[in-house]
This record gives structure tokens, sequence and C-alpha cells, in this order.
């Protein structure tokens, strides 16, 4: 694992390379490889900044980050609605033996629920 220094842990990018370093000893890093997928993705934003400046759909860079920020806030807002209503969807949707299994499957982390009744067409 990488030394995380106080420099490091304001940057996402080096905290999750720090944390999830790949552990395969046959991983390869080619240096070439990074430099084109690093110039691949300064492309990819200016040819998008450049389309959205160019037709008219934003007047300035700052236009378009205001934009972003505010299709990133309506998209939480509408999943932190719709989820909960979601899960009680299918809650009251299982049938009436499984609902609580139901209830303890949704609640637990994937693949650590162990209650499930014998008639469960879930069941291993």
């Amino acid at each position: 694992m990488r030394r995380l220094t106080f420099g490091r842990l304001f940057n996402p990018i080096a905290v999750g390379r720090a944390v999830f370093t790949p552990s395969r000893p046959d991983r390869v890093h080619d240096p070439v490889v990074k430099k084109v997928q690093v110039l691949r993705t300064i492309i990819g934003l200016v040819a998008v900044t450049w389309m959205l400046v160019s037709y008219g759909l934003a007047s300035d860079a700052d236009a378009v980050m205001d934009d972003r920020f505010g299709q990133i806030r309506t998209t939480l807002i509408v999943l932190a609605v719709t989820f909960p209503v979601a899960v009680a969807v299918f809650i009251a949707a299982a049938r009436p033996p499984n609902r609580a299994c139901s209830c303890a499957a949704w609640a637990s982390p994937p693949g650590r629920c162990s209650r499930w009744s014998s008639r469960s067409p879930f069941r291993d």
C-alpha cells in the first residue's frame, strides 16, 4: 500500500490508488498506455467543452460546471426518494412467508442474508 502523505489526502485520485492498489503480481504497468489514457481523457474533455460552447449550449465554463452540478444534485435527490419506494414495492410484492426474509435481505449487505425460508425461490 502506498503511503498517504498530507498533500495526497486531498487528492481523491491519489487516495483511491493508495487504497485500491491491485495486488496481482502479474499486472503490467506500461507508461505509454498510461500517457495515452490521460491524453484521451484530456482530448475528450476539450471536445465536450468545445461542442457545448460552439453550439451555444453554454456561455462559458462556469455555466457548464453549474449545469453539471445541478444535474448531479437532481440525480441524488431523485435516487434518495425513489430507492426506498422501490425497495418497499419489492417487499410488498413478495409472498407473505418471504416478506420478513426480503426485509432482512434488503437490510443486510449482498450475500450476507442466511434467513431465507425453506419455501423461498432464492435459496441455494
